[in-house]
């Protein structure tokens, strides 16, 4: 199995967003070298699957990806304008994947959801490599 690094994943939300109408902004998400081949794809699966949610779900028009890389985590958002979660049975066998995945690098999914939109945040742990010091 190959592993899909973020970026890819990110081309293919685009691609699915676009084809339903939905704009996708995304901020501050540069390659994250510090993630290995299995986190990567592990971030990639659930991007994929947010897109999905996005197109299938939300009723949204756009759609925000941004990462937060802080000592000790990272934590990338997926935040859409749409109609949000209105229940427990709102919450499907994408999410529970997403869930579970996630579990396998010690991440985690929360999930925030109004009339306005829905977020799901990524957080995984993530050690940082430290610069050589050349004198």
């Amino acid at each position: 199995m190959r592993a899909i690094p973020v970026s890819e994943a990110l081309a293919h939300m685009e691609q699915i967003l676009q084809a339903a109408n939905i704009e996708l902004k995304v901020e501050d998400l540069p390659e994250v070298s510090e993630l290995s081949p299995v986190q990567q794809n592990i971030i990639s699966m659930c991007l994929k699957e947010a897109g999905t949610n996005v197109v299938k779900h939300s009723q949204a028009t756009t759609c925000k990806v941004q990462q937060l890389l802080s000592k000790g985590s990272l934590s990338i958002s997926v935040e859409d304008d749409g109609i949000g979660i209105h229940s427990r049975e709102g919450i499907g066998n994408g999410i529970r994947g997403m869930e579970e995945r996630l579990s396998l690098i010690d991440g985690q999914l929360s999930i925030a959801s109004s009339d306005e939109g829905t977020t799901l945040k990524f957080t995984i742990p993530v050690v940082l490599k430290q610069e050589e010091i050349v004198l």
